[in-house]
């Protein structure tokens, strides 16, 4: 399957908003990016409604570790951003470094609460759609708009 992904979020501006959160970090070795052709209005309200544990999340990421309460493998190279509380929030990731390349990880698919504690068939689903994707990637959100004007 063929998606679109496009920059959503610049790590450099979020290391620079906060260097206490962010100290020994390297924000130019990943790429944020969101799936376009999903439903990045869901994927963007998680985001907002969890500011704070985006920003642990994204760390982490920096630092290329897991924890399995917050970012976790589920099958490889597919990830979950876990937003534990009310409501139950999930976004599913590729999570993948192609050789010669800087990091990329793109925000897939939006969950805004998941009643299961295991993945159910659907979610096994949804993981395994995402690790057959193929994406175009854009650099920001206004330089995929112009390829769709054309």
């Amino acid at each position: 399957m063929k998606k679109n992904a496009a920059v959503i979020h610049h790590i450099k501006k979020m290391v620079e908003n906060n260097p206490q959160d962010f100290w020994g970090c390297d924000s130019e070795k990943v790429r944020l990016f969101l799936d376009v052709d999903e439903d990045p209005n869901l994927i963007l309200k998680i985001l907002e409604a969890n500011p704070n544990k985006f920003l642990s999340i994204v760390r982490l990421i920096l630092l290329d570790k897991h924890l399995d309460s917050q970012y976790k493998i589920e099958k490889s190279p597919v990830t979950a951003m876990k937003f534990i509380g009310t409501p139950n929030s999930r976004i599913y990731c590729l999570d993948e470094c192609p050789k010669g390349q800087k990091r990329r990880v793109v925000m897939a698919h939006g969950l805004w609460n998941k009643n299961e504690q295991k993945n159910d068939k659907e979610i096994n689903q949804i993981i395994d759609n995402i690790k057959e994707t193929e994406y175009t990637y854009y650099q920001s959100w206004q330089e995929y708009e112009k390829t769709q004007q054309s």
